[in-house]
């Protein structure tokens, strides 16, 4: 009983700081500038996207991906994301797939993160054990224990797509198309910020600089 109330305490503090994020236009804006400000990198500064739509939307794990350069012909997750009041059972599972992402490389010709990379569009799949329709990790026994994810796009002002950011849930969520674009909005604001900043940093290297502990 006291461990289940330690993380719904810990969820609470998460979702007043998220709530007064998004609670106007300024306070996001704000926030916004203080993480590029504070960020070493593009990658680095989206994960800010990630965390508020884990804690405001209730979405377990979240994932960034992301090319070396430009030739490069695949996308590789750079970083990941589960917040601090995952009780420890859900947290194992999540801990599994995120675990199994770190030497997968995506295709950027198919699946889900890599159509919306090349198309420039997030995308919901609530089939992720379809390796058409996901990627080849539909074969690891965790994504089994996936329900659902979806993608977003980090656009830069030139239009080229410079990370894509992916969330999965292990229970089914409802299609919700107003998710995507509040997503892909957020983590565009953040690329234009970083560009305007660091012009000629466009094709920033991974960093490998899970959070997810």
């Amino acid at each position: 009983m006291a461990l289940t109330r330690y993380f719904f305490l810990l969820k609470r503090n998460e979702e007043i700081k998220v709530e007064w994020t998004l609670s106007s236009k300024e306070n996001l804006i704000c926030c916004i500038r203080e993480k590029v400000e504070n960020s070493k990198s593009l990658l680095e500064a989206l994960n800010l996207a990630v965390h508020l739509v884990c804690v405001k939307w209730d979405w377990p794990l979240g994932e960034i991906w992301s090319k070396e350069d430009d030739s490069d012909e695949y996308l590789r997750r750079s970083s990941s994301y589960i917040p601090q009041f995952i009780e420890t059972g859900r947290r194992k599972i999540l801990e599994e797939f995120e675990s199994y992402s770190r030497s997968f490389h995506c295709p950027i010709v198919s699946s889900l993160i890599g159509r919306t990379y090349s198309l420039g569009q997030g995308e919901w799949s609530a089939n992720l054990l379809d390796s058409v329709a996901f990627d080849d990790r539909a074969n690891f026994s965790g994504t089994q224990l996936m329900k659902v994810a979806f993608t977003a796009e980090a656009r830069h002002p030139t239009g080229n797509v410079g990370a894509v950011l992916v969330w999965y849930s292990d229970v089914n969520v409802a299609y919700n198309p107003q998710l995507i674009y509040n997503a892909s909005a957020m983590a565009t604001a953040i690329a234009s910020s970083w560009v305007d900043k660091n012009p000629s940093d466009i094709y920033p290297p991974p960093t490998l600089s899970d959070e997810t502990r």
